[in-house]
């Protein structure tokens, strides 16, 4: 194992960064990786992970935050957890790809899936509003992605490229930060947050205020939650 596949491995995120990070709950993003059991009108039912757990440690990995961003963006699209489920398990078999939310090739392997109708599926394709709107959903958040030679995601533009905000596991433990400087956004806003300015801040680190306030806008960010 190299040390970026250690890396995408290792666990060290808390369940609310990483819904920060996604937009949506700390107690959610837990649910999708460990599932749960929730009552219905047969009784007690049990909901298995979206994504799958690498281990009973509490941390999660750089891959768990790329599953629960990509679920949060489909779930806020209107796709019902149930068709998330079967899209992935799809991907899974039919066309081989063992992590398909981490993967390039769903990129384009992955399209049709979220197109499909449900009374054929998997057969024919159906150009449906929600269908198109979820992969819309789904292909903002891949595109976000940089992936490596075995096409597996290596790093995420959270807030977008042009933000410059980037999470990498194999920079600063993996905690978002400014890409040009590799600063933590977190300390950026900490220390405005005690009276730095936006100037002197980006003088210090040689870096023009709207980068700042870009890093600082994200960490302060708010908007629609996934659930």
């Amino acid at each position: 194992m190299n040390a970026l596949d250690q890396a995408r491995q290792r666990p060290m995120h808390t369940a609310t960064e990483v819904a920060h990070w996604a937009r949506t709950t700390p107690q959610t993003a837990r649910r999708w990786i460990t599932g749960y059991t929730y009552r219905s009108g047969s009784g007690q039912r049990w909901s298995p992970p979206v994504a799958r757990p690498r281990s009973d440690e509490p941390f999660l990995t750089f891959e768990h935050v790329v599953e629960i961003a990509a679920v949060a963006a489909l779930r806020r699209a209107g796709l019902s957890m149930q068709r998330i489920r079967s899209d992935i398990d799809f991907a899974r078999k039919e066309l081989d790809i063992e992590h398909p939310l981490l993967s390039e090739r769903f990129l384009t392997d992955g399209r049709e899936l979220f197109l499909r109708d449900e009374a054929t599926h998997p057969n024919f394709t159906n150009l449906s509003r929600v269908g198109q709107i979820a992969w819309s959903e789904l292909e903002a958040v891949l595109r976000e992605l940089d992936y490596a030679e075995d096409l597996l995601a290596q790093r995420w533009w959270p807030a977008g490229r042009d933000v410059g905000v980037v999470v990498d596991p194999l920079i600063n433990f993996g905690r978002p930060v400014v890409a040009i400087v590799g600063v933590r956004t977190e300390t950026l806003v900490d220390r405005w947050a005690a009276g730095v300015t936006l100037a002197e801040l980006a003088e210090e680190y040689r870096i023009s205020p709207s980068v700042v306030e870009r890093a600082v806008q994200f960490e302060n960010r708010s908007g629609a939650i996934a659930a």
